[in-house]
């Protein structure tokens, strides 16, 4: 629908489709997903509009998945579920170690303070750069790649 997007800057989507939805099916939940910059949710006091496009606008899946509670009452409003992680400093290196993200890991080694698994999966999105400059990746795109990948493969994984 119409500008229904939290990244994106211009006006994409479907003005018709906006309007029937707001005015005429006024569902509690719309998922849609092709305009990949508008990821994200937003709400307009009856619908929850999630834009779950798990590509950025190079194609490359970047988004993290978002999960939505929809109450099976049929009244109350969709709401959007965050992942909690509670893993400490050595379990957080011990879950990259265990999946193999050894790129991630050598950088892990030499940070301090030492990450927790709620520096890195947040109630809203930890900007992905911060996580860069805190692990000083900004030279090496292959492993800005791997912890891109390891940060939502932990994000899916803290949903409990």
């Amino acid at each position: 629908p119409h500008s229904r997007g939290v990244k994106s800057s211009s006006r994409l989507g479907c003005v018709d489709l906006l309007q029937q939805v707001q005015q005429r099916i006024q569902p509690r939940l719309h998922v849609f997903g092709h305009v990949h910059s508008g990821y994200g949710v937003t709400f307009d006091g009856t619908t929850l509009f999630v834009n779950a496009s798990a590509v950025s606008n190079d194609f490359a899946p970047r988004n993290p998945c978002i999960v939505v509670d929809l109450p099976k009452d049929g009244i109350s409003p969709a709401v959007v579920v965050y992942p909690v992680c509670e893993l400490s400093e050595e379990e957080i290196f011990d879950w990259f170690r265990t999946n193999e993200y050894h790129q991630v890991l050598f950088y892990l080694e030499d940070t301090l303070p030492r990450l927790r698994g709620d520096d890195v999966v947040k109630t809203k999105d930890v900007p992905f750069m911060d996580l860069v400059d805190r692990l000083q990746m900004h030279r090496d795109r292959d492993g800005r790649e791997e912890l891109c990948r390891a940060l939502l493969h932990l994000r899916a994984d803290s949903y409990g």
